[in-house]
């Protein structure tokens, strides 16, 4: 993962930080939760995806078998596990408004994410 690429993840996981405290703190105030700003991490996250992935495909085929390939490759299939817990997490609030359970699918996406850096 390039330098810059490593700042935008180092700045979404304290973004997704953020985020599950507003969602910990609706639900203490039994608030209802918007998806709006969860809906931008994921279109964050997306990008960033996607760039690894350019990265990814074009290197060369002995690139892509070599320990920094592999260790790419590792990088996407976290980056696509915590996308999966951010669409958990908006499907939570949009069929049953549940910030508590979507809080606790945005640590552990934060957490993945985390390890990355």
């Amino acid at each position: 993962m390039k330098k810059q690429e490593r700042e935008s993840l180092r700045l979404l996981v304290l973004e997704l930080r953020e985020e599950r405290k507003r969602l910990a703190q609706a639900l203490r105030e039994g608030c209802s939760c918007d998806s709006a700003g969860l809906l931008k991490k994921r279109a964050a996250l997306d990008a960033l995806r996607e760039g690894a992935d350019q990265s990814f495909l074009s290197m060369s085929e002995k690139e892509r078998y070599s320990a920094k390939g592999e260790a790419m490759e590792e990088e996407l299939a976290v980056m696509e596990d915590a996308t999966d817990l951010l669409d958990a997490a908006l499907q939570l609030l949009r069929e049953t408004d549940s910030p508590e359970e979507a809080a606790e699918l945005l640590a552990d996406a934060a957490d993945y994410l985390a390890d990355l850096l």
